[in-house]
């Protein structure tokens, strides 16, 4: 793609049949929104961002892309091969179905250094992932500046992979201002699960003072998709193109 004036593109890579096998993003000087949707076909399409200086929104990403390019730096899938050049412009991102481990998201803040809104779909946790971060994370948080200023997790269970990777924003995110948190179906909410989940995260240790902390119920009709329609791609009302994915706005 040459072109200085788009501003915003949605990506649908198609059928196995007919399918669209790499984005090349050439010349993109005021693309503002690169918006992905996959069809569950498995490794459907390589994606690279040659010049768009401007991107400030982009995903959701997904395990069926096979590789995703931003210079010199290059993703295969959710896990980081290579990283040289970072995308400072970058400050929306979503995650679908990956295999969501503090490893992963790290390395996308890496690449994307002033990343603030971040929305991902729990789909499968690697076998063993406990997203324990205490130790294993301390130099890491030295060097890496995390400006994130709202998170929104999806299919949240509560469990302790998922409460070590919540408490990892809760207590390292200087200025976050607003985690929500909605549960997988079949979790029961009450009050006195969500006073249990506050104790486990370890909000009154919170970075962020005014950050605030909502448990939403999965009402069957928010979280993150896979397909797109012309209306959503080229939406520019909305700061956050993500927020119509939820049962939520911003």
């Amino acid at each position: 793609i040459v072109s200085h004036t788009l501003i915003s593109i949605g990506v649908n890579p198609g059928s196995p049949d007919y399918r669209l096998q790499q984005l090349i993003l050439e010349d993109a000087p005021c693309l503002e929104r690169l918006l992905l949707f996959s069809t569950g076909y498995g490794k459907i399409m390589d994606i690279s961002v040659i010049s768009a200086p401007k991107l400030d929104t982009l995903g959701p990403l997904s395990d069926d892309l096979s590789k995703v390019e931003f210079g010199t730096t290059v993703f295969q899938g959710p896990r980081l091969l290579r990283l040289i050049t970072v995308v400072p412009s970058v400050k929306i991102l979503a995650l679908l179905n990956t295999q969501v481990s503090l490893d992963v998201v790290i390395n996308f803040m890496k690449c994307f250094p002033c990343l603030e809104k971040l929305s991902i779909k729990f789909q499968t946790i690697l076998a063993g992932c406990k997203n324990g971060w205490s130790r294993e994370y301390q130099n890491v948080l030295k060097t890496l500046d995390i400006r994130m200023k709202k998170v929104v997790l999806l299919n949240y269970q509560g469990n302790k992979s998922h409460v070590n990777f919540a408490k990892f924003f809760v207590l390292n995110a200087r200025v976050l201002e607003s985690m929500v948190l909605e549960l997988e179906n079949g979790i029961e909410l009450s009050n006195e699960w969500i006073e249990r989940q506050h104790e486990r995260l370890h909000t009154k240790n919170r970075a962020s003072r005014g950050a605030q902390f909502d448990f939403l119920y999965h009402d069957g009709q928010s979280g993150l998709h896979d397909h797109v329609d012309e209306a959503q791609a080229h939406d520019l009302s909305t700061a956050d193109p993500f927020v119509r994915f939820h049962g939520w706005s911003s």
